[in-house]
């Protein structure tokens, strides 16, 4: 009667926690949807400024962002970015960059506590940028559309504020491409503060 009992406790025990482990697994999968901004860098290299010119290398940017949460660790995302602008002015040239992206990772998280992780991803961007510059004086005017494939890394972390809702910081890198028809680079990259929602 004893060993009975027992097989039977035992058998309870493990069909709970094969239930509990399934459940669990089930609510790590699914896919998940959000929005960001922060402080975007727009640098420029390579260029020959004019003597005098006053530069803006910074923009508030704005992402949105979704994706599937395959395992408590992995997950694969897509993301459009907007970078804002670079911004370069002297007494007898204006020159502006808007840059943008999007991009797809693959983003590999660790877990500290059952509220707070941290992650890390790696993937590919396409970037797009259009240049516009002017000098009135002389009646000059060009403008031009890029698109350049980049690497995209970054570092972030995640704060569960309900089962379905967490805030995420992150800081992504855009790497470097070429802009206009020149040897000018742009180099992106965007610090975030948003929100992240799995359905």
């Amino acid at each position: 009667m004893f060993l009975r009992t027992l097989k039977l406790s035992t058998f309870v025990c493990a069909l709970t926690a094969g239930v509990c482990g399934s459940s669990v697994a089930a609510e790590a999968q699914g896919w998940y949807a959000g929005v960001s901004a922060g402080y975007a860098q727009n640098k420029a290299s390579g260029i020959n400024f004019l003597a005098g010119t006053s530069k803006k290398e910074s923009d508030t940017g704005f992402k949105v962002f979704g994706g599937y949460q395959f395992t408590p660790n992995w997950a694969a995302e897509l993301e459009a970015v907007d970078f804002g602008k670079f911004q370069a002015d002297s007494t007898f040239l204006t020159s502006r960059v808007k840059a943008s992206a999007i991009g797809a990772s693959v983003i590999g998280s660790y877990p500290l506590s059952s509220e707070f992780s941290v992650f890390g991803k790696l993937g590919a961007a396409a970037k797009f940028t259009k240049v516009d510059e002017s000098a009135p004086i002389i009646g000059y005017k060009y403008s031009q559309k890029k698109t350049s494939g980049s690497v995209l890394a970054g570092v972030g972390a995640e704060y569960k504020l309900s089962a379905q809702l967490s805030l995420r910081a992150e800081y992504e890198y855009f790497g470097k491409t070429s802009v206009g028809e020149t040897t000018g680079k742009l180099t992106n990259s965007l610090a975030s503060l948003g929100l992240r929602y799995s359905f």
